[in-house]
């Protein structure tokens, strides 16, 4: 069974910890989530006792970021002086002041809606059988806060590429190029959000040329004749490099062209975003059945 382990466009995030010992829903627990729930990424998720786990647990990380720097650390404190200290007056004052202080601008939320939301559109080029696990795993959340735990995902991943099929490979690396894509659609240029896409990009190109190189010559990315698997020269190396850039740009220009064909799709879904912050997989199967190819 695949796995979710990489996630596009995940900026900052730091991943909820595993906590063994459950916290009771109570009358406590139901006052975190009201001053703190807006402050975890939420998955299909009702107030359950798992969820306000998350909750504890993200507040937690707020306060070591609130008192650590002032001398006055929580962490030696036990669960349940920190459990007492979560739900003081203090507590909400200093946690309201910074989020605050950290909100992103209206402007960058947008950026970022519009981001999410060209990947989400290009993953559906898995919506068939096959792929129904990756499909089943889409949902997208957009934050506010620059140093919230989850700032901005397409929370979907790929695992073990090299043992995957031509398409589902292609699909990934598409998608890479689709946040860039839709940005430049909607504003004509792109922003720094989108150097971990292309890191990745680049990092998983190679297993096309080295297991699918009919595949490529089929889509027409580039010309093979031109690139080495092993190149031992400086002009070799500039081929590659050349054919590389080729690639990129046709799979870019084809992403552009798709999410051209649904502008209107995906100006929904960025709206959409921008105002509640996310889609849950429910959501995005209902967006799915609007694509056009």
């Amino acid at each position: 069974m695949k796995k979710i382990l990489l996630s596009l466009a995940l900026l900052g995030s730091v991943a909820f910890a595993e906590i063994n010992a459950p916290i009771s829903i109570n009358e406590e627990n139901k006052t975190f989530e009201k001053f703190y729930g807006n402050l975890i990424y939420k998955i299909n998720k009702t107030p359950t006792e798992n969820y306000l786990v998350n909750v504890y647990l993200v507040a937690k990380e707020y306060a070591k970021i609130l008192y650590d720097n002032q001398g006055d650390s929580l962490l030696s404190k036990d669960e349940k002086d920190i459990q007492d200290f979560f739900i003081s007056e203090k507590f909400t004052n200093l946690l309201s002041e910074y989020v605050q202080k950290n909100s992103l601008s209206d402007a960058s939320i947008k950026i970022a809606s519009y981001h999410e939301a060209g990947h989400l559109l290009v993953l559906s080029f898995l919506n068939e059988p096959k792929y129904q696990e990756v499909i089943n795993s889409i949902n997208v959340y957009v934050g506010t806060q620059k140093y919230n735990l989850h700032d901005r995902r397409a929370a979907v991943s790929f695992k073990n590429l090299e043992n995957e099929d031509a398409k589902y490979i292609d699909t990934y690396l598409l998608s890479l190029l689709s946040g860039m894509a839709s940005e430049e659609i909607a504003f004509n240029t792109h922003y720094t959000g989108v150097t971990n896409d292309l890191d990745n990009w680049n990092k998983y190109l190679p297993i096309m040329f080295t297991t699918y190189p009919q595949y490529i010559k089929d889509k027409n990315y580039c010309d093979l004749s031109k690139y080495s698997i092993n190149p031992n020269t400086p002009l070799q190396i500039t081929q590659n490099n050349q054919q590389i850039d080729l690639y990129k740009q046709n799979q870019f220009q084809f992403v552009k062209t798709f999410l051209n064909k649904n502008r209107a799709l995906l100006d929904e879904v960025a709206a959409t975003l921008q105002k509640k912050h996310s889609l849950n997989n429910d959501e995005v199967k209902e967006i799915y059945k609007r694509i056009k190819y």
